[in-house]
Order: structure tokens, then C-alpha cells, then sequence
């Protein structure tokens, strides 16, 4: 049997390697030995069409394809099945957080013949084997929807998977990770490991409607295992921890780095964390691992906000934290939020203000995205009661860069959107450029530095500003 699993283009593309279809081929390799497993990541080809797209994928002739889709990709990745489906008769199943939000509104497109919401590696390969042996009964695969007689069919939910370690280490070898544009500030490929799923935590943000609310976490031995393996077949020494909450049992951070440096593995790592789990002990530690960068989800300047949110965090934590892992050698990077619920131009302001006096090596403002499956979303259904899923949903897209100027999608904010638009667009710029000045200053003094970033903005001597930054200014 052959298997096609596909990641439809985002807006703006997506640097990520698609850990999720890598987790669901390896799970496949394993329970059919026997089966051919094609990743096929459209991010890869940006300038390619959905027609381009489709063509690639039926010429691995599949027996099934399974397509992957966040809210903001869910109608390309319907414009892809209904490409598919024009040219051939294969079946494809839906995944990922949106069809896990909306599995019934998804099986109403013709195109889309079944949907698995949450943890899907089990419940994919119970349905290939069903399908394998031209069975028609579906019932007993939990977490599928699917037709019967023109009805959609709504298993029970599948089980959160219980034991992380038992799954096998994503199929990276179906990945050529040099292509994405995921690297190191010296051009490394970075390859990306998750060690947790579920978050125990209230932020009214995020997304839960995949991994749940339970906190599963894996072994720091499955960890530095997996760490070894990509080092080994790979040749990656360069390591992003992605999970939100890596830091979230402090003994395993422990247990990892201890054995990352009894293994002398040698590598270079970055992980997320909150800023209410760092200590001067733990950020010795971590330097000693390999930790070379921490990203810190900080969100809002303003303490009435954090608290509005539920982030459950103070500002005196935050700068503490930064403080701290500066201190240690450890560059960091501040995640802000604008358009959070109730703000206001000055609300807003004092984030930007608040970023601006934090020494973070990189900043970035999103606007704030009510996803479906967040409790803001909630929130805003119990408000309008009457609003439904509609195309506008597939213009979310939280990052507002000097390149992606949109408009903000259900503005929760106090501040009309435009204005909003324009200050998340202004406060990222600004941010760029102070940083950059910065490193000039920290390399050559506060005189000399200024005169020599002044200088790197006038054409022509631009190209050789940046190339200054990038060659000596902004090594890890």
C-alpha cells in the first residue's frame, strides 16, 4: 500500500519541518513494513500551483492521502483534495488542528472522504489496515469521522497517547530538513525535537484541541536518544526543543542536560519555556548542555492584560528571567502579543515600551488571533452566538511583518484595526532596527558603533552593513 501525507502552502510559508506527518510516517513504517510513505511538503514549493501540487502527489500513484491543515491552511488544503479528486479516485482522510475543531463541517466537502481529530497515529493506521483489507465497517477506530448512507459518522474520541515514549522517533529521512529555511545565525541546519504534549496551564490563546490538556511528557532517555539519532543519521548537531512547556518538570530538564553532557554529545540547543521556571542553578545547567537561545512567551507589558489572559505570570518574573539568562550567556528571544482582549492604545503602548527596555537578542509582536479551539474563540461564539466558520477564518495569520501587512482577523482589541495593523507592523520594524544598532554598539563601543550602523544603511555600503552583522555581530 502507498501512503501520501501532504502539508498544504501556508500564506507565507511555513520554515517548519512537518513534525506531525513525520510522527504519523513513522508510525506507519512501523505497523506496515511493507508500505511506501511520501511526505510532501507544499512549503517547500511556494511559487508552485494547487493543480502543480496535486499532479506531484498522484504520481506516487497512492492508495490514501492524508492531508494535514491548520485554520489558516484549511482552504488551500481543500482546493488540494478537490485538485486530487478531479484526477483520481483515492480516498483522503483529514488531520490536524482544524478538522480536529470541525470534523463534521470538514466531511461536508466532497472532497474529504475521512477525518481523525486529535492524536492520530493509531487511529491512521487502524483505518490504512481497514482499508487494506476492504473492510467497511469503521466503527471501531476511535477518533475517525466518517459518511455511511449520505450521514457523517462520529466515533468515540481516540485516547490520548499515554505512554510518549512508546511512539517511534519521527521519519525524518522522509524530510530533506536542508531545504527548510529553519537555521542557525551561522546557516546550520536545525532539526526540531518535541519532547511533551498536552499543557496543564489557562492561557485563553492557545490551542489545546489537539494534544488536550493533559501534560504527557517523555523520558529525558527517549530524548537524548532521539538527539543521538539525528546527530547520527543526519549529521545535525543543532537542536530546537519546540514544546511549549519543555521546562515545565524541572528534574527532567535536569536528567537531559546531565546526560546530553555525560554523552559529551556536543550540540548546540534552543527551547521555550516560562519565565516562572528559571533559576541561576538551572540556567548553569542548561548553558553546559548546549542551551544556546530560550524563547519566552511574554505576551503583554501590562499586568491587568497578563492577568485577563490567564498567563499566570508576573513582569517582575519576566525581567528576572531575562536578566538571569542573559547573565548565563544564553540569548533570548520575547514573544508580545498586541490586540489582546480590552486593550488599549496605552495598554499596547506599555508593551512595546516594556519589550524595549528587556535585553532580548530578538523580539516579535503578533497580533492577537482568536483560533478556533482557544477559549478566546469560545468566548467570542458565546458573544455572537450566531457566527459561524466562514472563508474569513482563512486569513488568520498572527505575524504582521514589514511583508505581511493584513488586516487583523475579530479584532478583540480596544484600538480600531487598522491602527493596530500599523502598530504591530511598526513595533517589529523598530525592534529590528534597535537590536541591529545594539550589536554595532556591543561590538565597537557606543560612538564608533552608531557611526558604523549609520553607515550600513547608506546605499551602497547596505550589503556590507549586513554582511557585517550577519558575519560578525549576530553569532550564537
Amino acid at each position: 500500500m502507498k501512503i501520501a501525507l501532504a502539508a498544504p502552502r501556508w500564506k507565507n510559508g511555513n520554515s517548519y519541518p512537518p513534525l506531525g506527518l513525520a510522527y504519523l510516517a513513522a508510525s506507519v513504517q512501523r505497523a506496515f513494513p511493507k508500505a511506501e510513505v511520501k511526505i510532501f511538503d507544499f512549503n517547500l514549493q511556494m511559487k508552485s500551483t494547487t493543480m502543480s501540487n496535486a499532479e506531484e502527489a498522484l504520481a506516487f500513484k497512492p492508495d490514501l492521502i492524508g492531508i494535514t491543515c491548520m485554520t489558516n491552511v484549511y482552504k488551500e488544503a481543500l482546493e488540494l483534495a478537490r485538485s486530487i479528486k478531479k484526477r483520481a479516485e483515492v480516498k483522503i482522510v483529514f488531520g490536524g488542528p482544524h478538522p480536529s475543531v470541525f470534523p463534521v463541517e470538514t466531511l461536508k466537502n466532497d472532497c474529504v472522504d475521512y477525518v481523525i481529530a486529535g492524536e492520530g497515529e493509531s487511529s491512521f493506521c487502524e483505518l490504512i489496515n481497514a482499508l487494506d483489507n476492504d473492510e467497511n465497517d469503521f466503527s471501531h477506530i476511535k477518533g475517525l469521522h466518517y459518511k455511511s448512507g449520505g450521514e457523517v459518522v462520529s466515533n468515540d474520541p481516540c485516547a490520548l497517547v499515554a505512554d510518549l515514549d512508546d511512539l517511534p522517533f519521527p521519519a525524518r529521512g522522509l524530510l530533506t530538513l536542508d531545504d527548510y529555511p529553519l537555521k542557525t545565525s551561522d546557516g546550520k541546519v536545525i532539526a526540531t525535537v518535541m519532547t511533551s504534549r498536552g499543557c496543564p496551564f489557562h492561557c485563553t490563546y492557545c490551542f489545546k484541541g489537539l494534544f488536550g490538556k493533559s501534560y504527557r511528557q517523555r523520558s529525558a532517555e527517549s530524548i537524548v536518544a532521539e538527539v543521538e539519532d539525528v546527530i547520527t543519521n543526519f549529521g545535525v548537531r543543532d537542536i530546537y526543543f519546540i514544546d511549549d512547556i519543555f521546562m515545565l518538570n524541572l528534574e527532567r530538564v535536569r536528567k537531559i542536560c546531565e546526560l546530553i553532557i555525560k554523552k559529551k554529545l556536543g550540540i548546540r540547543f534552543q527551547c521555550l519555556a516560562r519565565v516562572d521556571r528559571i533559576s541561576e542553578k538551572l540556567l548553569d545547567l542548561l548553558t553546559r548542555a548546549g542551551c544556546v537561545e530560550i524563547h519566552y512567551g511574554i505576551e503583554s507589558g501590562n499586568q491587568e492584560v497578563l492577568n485577563r489572559i490567564k498567563k499566570g505570570i508576573s513582569l517582575k518574573q519576566v525581567k528576572k528571567a531575562v536578566k538571569l539568562t542573559k547573565r548565563a550567556g544564553i540569548r533570548v528571544k520575547g514573544y508580545f502579543m498586541t490586540g489582546l482582549p480590552g486593550e488599549t492604545l496605552e495598554t499596547v503602548r506599555q508593551t512595546i515600551d516594556f519589550a524595549d527596555s528587556l535585553d532580548c537578542d530578538d523580539t516579535m509582536f503578533s497580533m492577537t488571533t482568536p483560533f478556533p479551539g482557544t477559549d478566546l474563540f469560545e468566548a467570542l461564539k458565546a458573544k455572537h452566538p450566531g457566527m459561524r466558520f466562514d472563508d474569513k477564518f482563512v486569513d488568520a495569520y498572527y505575524f504582521c511583518g514589514d511583508d505581511a501587512m493584513i488586516p487583523t482577523f475579530f479584532n478583540l482589541s480596544n484600538i480600531p484595526s487598522d491602527e493596530l495593523v500599523e502598530i504591530t507592523r511598526k513595533a517589529n520594524s523598530d525592534m529590528i532596527v534597535k537590536k541591529r544598532r545594539d550589536r554595532y554598539k556591543k561590538k565597537f563601543g557606543n560612538v564608533v558603533g552608531v557611526f558604523f550602523f549609520g553607515l550600513s544603511k547608506i546605499s551602497p555600503l547596505l550589503k556590507m552593513g549586513e554582511y557585517v552583522n550577519n558575519r560578525f555581530l549576530n553569532q550564537r
